[in-house]
């Protein structure tokens, strides 16, 4: 009975480890971001950012058990993903940007229902794409055209975690918003945080799928 309860007391003990271990974590994380953001001066170092944090959870994910160094991801991934995120980056939010603009002349000018189907469809589409881009660029080496299209393919294969992404980004949205301190804190982790777990989950499922058809074929 005594060594059932210590187990019990050491696991219990673990758990609070692991989860004071991952607070702080999740706040370092925060921290490099504001510092990585402002030496790119914001509008270069934002996305190079989110692509490190991006890395350092699939690194959480893989290598479980493990060690990780949040300085030594952090800094290799934002010096070997700057050109690339932000070229990708860019491309979703002038995306972005120019379907609201079209959105809005329709709504104000044009007034056509159909055009303004067809445009909440593009958005739609989009941000399907977007919620696997950096999941994708970070975890394979590839280049801006094959991240797009690779992103677009995986999001329509797998709609159901790419749905869940998207509840989990709004989910940790309205949690920052009930709790502003969270933010200020650990904001930009918690908003990556539930895309990056459907996405990565998303990701396997595609390639045990892969793994079945080729050992079937």
């Amino acid at each position: 009975m005594a060594d059932v309860m210590k187990k019990k007391k050491k696991g219990f003990l673990k758990t609070v480890f692991n989860f004071g271990e991952h607070i702080g974590n999740t706040f370092v994380l925060q921290l490099f971001f504001i510092l990585y953001t402002l030496k790119g001066g914001i509008i270069l170092g934002i996305f190079p950012s989110i692509a490190a944090i991006y890395k350092y959870f699939i690194k959480l994910f893989t290598d479980q058990g493990t060690v990780i160094s949040i300085r030594k991801i952090f800094i290799e991934t934002w010096n070997s993903k700057f050109a690339v995120s932000n070229k990708v980056g860019y491309t979703l939010l002038a995306g972005f940007g120019f379907l609201y603009f079209d959105l809005r002349v329709n709504e104000s000018v044009i007034r056509s229902s159909l055009l303004h189907t067809l445009l909440l469809v593009c958005i739609f589409l989009l941000g399907f794409i977007t919620v696997y881009t950096f999941t994708v660029m970070v975890g394979h080496n590839l280049s801006y055209e094959q991240t797009i299209k690779q992103a677009f393919y995986v999001s329509l294969s797998t709609p159901v975690f790419t749905i869940a992404a998207l509840l989990g980004l709004m989910l940790s949205y309205e949690i920052i918003k009930f709790l502003p301190f969270l933010g200020i804190f650990f904001g930009t982790p918690l908003l990556i945080l539930p895309i990056i777990w459907f996405t990565f989950n998303g990701l396997k499922k595609i390639d045990e799928l892969k793994q079945e058809e080729q050992k079937n074929g």
